[in-house]
């Protein structure tokens, strides 16, 4: 897994998402650069 992510929790969950094709629910960009799903809501998209 390349190291684009410092977090070592973070990077577990990045590894857990990879291993079992799950989409991973977050706002830190560093999940955007590995090759899992990605949800997130951004208060500037949604008016808030």
């Amino acid at each position: 897994m390349p190291f684009y992510h410092r977090d070592p929790f973070d990077r577990l969950i990045i590894a857990q998402a990879m291993t079992e094709n799950l989409t991973v629910i977050g706002k830190d960009p560093a999940f955007g650069q590995y090759a899992v799903g990605l949800v997130w809501e951004d208060e500037h998209e949604t008016g808030g």
